[in-house]
């Protein structure tokens, strides 16, 4: 919930939970923007979410 209210808000997510288009003609989703890039892995591990290695970004 913390990551789609930022991205409401047009700031950057924490955890990488949120995608959107990155085109809107197409259906290819990307990452919205992260807070801390080097940190968002650890910061999913303790949400007990998988790494986002494999992810589109």
């Amino acid at each position: 919930m913390y990551d789609r209210q930022q991205m409401y808000a047009g700031k950057p997510q924490r955890y990488g939970t949120q995608r959107v288009r990155k085109d809107p003609s197409t259906k290819e989703m990307v990452l919205w923007k992260i807070e801390d890039p080097d940190k968002v892995n650890a910061l999913r591990k303790e949400m007990n979410l998988p790494p986002l290695e494999g992810f589109p970004q």
